[in-house]
């Protein structure tokens, strides 16, 4: 079966290598910690038992936080291991977990995880949300280390999709010890795709949990962005191509009946601040960046840029509204909306929230988020 696998990635990694190379020289991409990607992590030191937790990205690594906390309570002279996908997660986790072992999460090629597993010498791995790699699943196995999913969720088009392979990925579900899904509707759809019913636990979702109350510093922020106290800030966050552009028509609609309304977007993926920078200027506004404050005058029409990793909930801490993007243009999917309910803010997204559908429908439900469906309904939403 291994070979199987490697075979697959193999291919797909030559399919995919063009559109790898371009993001590598044009954004940067992928070119951090290569050689870890192929297992070559730090070694870890020392002989106690370790804890692997995996969070892809920004997300998943802050909702790790809780369970990361609990489980040190618990066990104190057990290592912990955290590994993260992309630049932003490793970013995320160097500042929320200062004092563990960080490494990027290796491709799943046998090689590449046997020597992963070699330096790391885990004793519980933990995979946050849906991280079923087959090859990683299974020489834990073979090795006598359970893994366990926290925090499971599986989305209706990622069911159908699993649904199609079934007969290749049962058997990765049937050698993972628990499957800890958020809700019922998850541990269905967790069984449609062969994991075993017995396995499976409805815990609810640990983003609850890690979902900040009261940031910090948030005056400070207020004053180096010159945003006046009487002034309304909508902040928009997590936002993908085509939404910046209809928040900013929106937005100039809003100024000529509201003058003392501002404006904050954060873009969901850092490459896209300059091109998101360049649009708010092209647009006629001026553009303030987070990242440097002094960028441009602290005018009233000024557009803050989001531009620094980390600090979205600081933005949100200010807002008067709060849009949660990769929500308005298809296919979207959603981001989190658990972090501007818990500081009470009122949250708008678009139709396309399909990845948290439980959290939209509770939100909905005690009438404490509104759901546009384009443009039009944002105006009037946010008016």
């Amino acid at each position: 079966m291994s070979l199987i696998w490697d075979s697959f990635y193999l291919f797909a990694l030559l399919l995919a290598s063009p559109v790898l190379l371009f993001r590598m020289l044009t954004r940067g991409k992928y070119r951090s910690r290569a050689l870890e990607r192929f297992g070559a992590v730090p070694r870890r030191t020392g002989d106690g038992r370790c804890l692997w937790v995996h969070g892809v990205s920004v997300g998943e690594v802050l909702a790790s936080r809780t369970l990361i906390e609990g489980f040190r309570e618990r066990h104190p002279d057990w290592d912990v291991v955290v590994s993260t996908t992309t630049d932003t997660g490793y970013e995320t986790a160097l500042r929320t977990f200062p004092d563990c072992h960080l490494i990027t999460w290796p491709l799943d090629f046998t090689g590449a995880i046997v020597r992963s597993l070699s330096r790391v010498r885990p004793s519980l791995v933990v995979l946050m949300e849906l991280e079923l790699w087959p090859n990683f699943v299974r020489l834990c196995d073979a090795r006598g280390v359970p893994v366990v999913i926290a925090n499971g969720r599986l989305s209706e088009r990622s069911m159908r999709l699993q649904s199609n392979f079934r007969f290749l990925l049962s058997g990765s579900y049937k050698r993972i010890a628990r499957i800890c899904v958020q809700t019922e509707e998850y541990a269905r759809r967790f069984q449609e795709v062969g994991a075993p019913s017995d396995r499976i636990i409805v815990t609810g979702s640990l983003k609850y949990d890690a979902a900040p109350t009261q940031p910090r510093d948030t005056e400070k922020l207020r004053m180096e962005l010159g945003i006046g106290k009487k002034e309304k800030l909508i902040v928009a966050g997590s936002t993908c191509p085509g939404e910046e552009d209809i928040l900013l028509d929106v937005y100039a609609d809003l100024r000529k009946k509201f003058p003392d309304v501002r404006l904050a977007i954060v873009p969901r993926h850092p490459e896209r601040f300059e091109p998101v920078a360049r649009l708010v200027r092209d647009r006629g506004f001026r553009c303030l960046r987070r990242s440097s404050p002094g960028s441009a005058p602290k005018s009233s029409d000024a557009v803050i840029l989001g531009d620094t990793m980390g600090g979205l909930v600081h933005l949100y801490a200010l807002a008067s509204v709060v849009f949660v993007g990769k929500s308005l243009v298809a296919p979207g999917g959603g981001q989190n909306l658990i972090e501007p309910a818990a500081l009470g803010k009122p949250v708008v997204f678009g139709p396309h929230t399909a990845n948290f559908a439980e959290t939209r429908d509770r939100l909905l439900d005690r009438d404490a988020a509104v759901e546009v469906a384009d443009a039009e309904g944002l105006l009037t939403a946010l008016g």
